[in-house]
């Protein structure tokens, strides 16, 4: 079977198997024209607080920065939440501490510690809330021109959501039933380990045309998760296996000159932070393991 028909069926059995085993996405796309308010979902700016808790702060009681913050009840309400995995309401928001050391909250030696970073979540939201009393707590924003020598994230912007149904050729039965699929139309791939990924078993264009249609890039809640370097819940199984799901992913999203927003995760990098099933079903986001890497 030559190369030409071999990608074809690439192309064929992986938009059979994403249709078969894919799963949900909730793609998240920067929306640059419209102002968020306090209470909406947005990357960076003032965040939303109940006023009876206590800010996050690192063990030097310096404040975190929220880089992202969700409408819980607007996400449910638009159906984005299709599966329900998400709590049906609230604000769940991400923070982490941005220092001159350029980590961005990451402690590479326990990524689960809660210390440079936090994922808060608020059951019910108040909506009567002022900018004006949120400001009195003095904390960090994006916005705020002092931070732009250490933050990956600069300005605000409101987020729009859609809906993605994807599969990735690393992670689930992706491999194992490709070859499968595969065999049945003549294709015999051919894998003396098991462990092998599929990358090592077919040529490397062929592979290309899997990656395409299997894009994991971009800001999106649950799916599959992307790295530039490496799934540090496969390298450290032992210490990370069980965050299972991925909880919410922040790329590089620098594209637009001409607004006053952008992300940027050291050169042109990602950052996830990852769950276990289990305690997103309890909504306990105290165990959550948080990562980032560039090229």
């Amino acid at each position: 079977m030559d190369r030409k028909v071999q990608k074809a069926l690439a192309v064929k059995i992986t938009d059979e198997l994403r249709k078969k085993i894919g799963i949900t996405s909730i793609r998240v796309k920067t929306n640059r024209k419209n102002r968020p308010s306090i209470t909406d979902s947005k990357f960076g700016g003032l965040p939303y607080w109940d006023l009876q808790k206590e800010y996050p702060v690192n063990e030097d009681g310096k404040m975190l920065t929220m880089i992202a913050q969700i409408n819980l009840d607007k996400l449910n309400g638009s159906g984005f939440n299709v599966e329900g995995k998400l709590p049906q309401s609230g604000m769940l928001q991400f923070f982490v501490f941005f220092g001159d050391d350029c980590m961005y909250g990451l402690d590479c030696d326990n990524q689960v510690s809660q210390n440079g970073f936090r994922v808060v979540y608020h059951k019910q939201i108040d909506y009567a809330v002022q900018e004006t009393d949120i400001c009195t707590i003095g904390m960090p924003t994006s916005t705020d021109e002092r931070l732009c020598d250490y933050s990956p994230i600069k300005g605000e912007a409101a987020l729009d959501f859609s809906l993605d149904m994807i599969v990735h050729p690393d992670y689930g039965r992706f491999k194992e039933l490709f070859i499968e699929m595969a065999h049945t139309y003549g294709w015999d791939i051919k894998q003396e380990n098991k462990d092998v990924m599929l990358y090592y078993l077919i040529d490397s264009e062929i592979y290309e045309a899997i990656e395409e249609m299997t894009d994991s890039t971009g800001h999106r809640l649950l799916g599959y998760p992307y790295f530039t370097q490496f799934d540090p819940r496969i390298d450290y199984a032992e210490q990370y296996a069980e965050y299972d799901t991925l909880l919410f992913q922040m790329d590089t999203d620098d594209e637009d000159d001409s607004s006053d927003f952008s992300v940027m995760w050291g050169d042109c990098g990602v950052a996830n932070f990852f769950i276990s099933g289990e305690d997103l079903a309890k909504q306990n986001f105290g165990n959550v393991l948080y990562n980032w890497d560039c090229c």
